[in-house]
């Protein structure tokens, strides 16, 4: 039997590739940038209407709509986040420095 080693073999593909092109594209990141921005923007939207129906006018609402609510009002938190994160990632890639 013979032994083969790991880098007996060679593919050609390997060399259609250079170390520039696996350098992360700015506009991806332009688009995580924008992305969060709107994720960040519809979530207080969200927010904003959980807590007119929640909160504001409780009394004009089924308790159903408020229960839907206040579930909206934690998912819409949470969403920030998640939105903030994405924008985050943007930025840095970007090369924004953060504090």
């Amino acid at each position: 039997m013979h032994a083969t080693q790991a880098n007996d073999f060679s593919f050609t593909h390997d060399t259609e590739f250079s170390k520039d092109s696996l350098k992360p594209s700015p506009r991806g990141f332009k688009l995580a940038l924008h992305t969060g921005n709107a994720v960040m923007l519809i979530a207080v939207l969200g927010i904003l209407l959980s807590i007119f129906v929640a909160y504001a006018h409780a009394e004009q609402f089924s308790l159903w709509a408020q229960v839907a609510s206040h579930i909206t009002l934690i998912l819409c938190a949470t969403a920030i986040k998640i939105g903030y994160v994405i924008r985050c990632i943007g930025l840095h890639g970007l090369g924004a420095i953060q504090l």
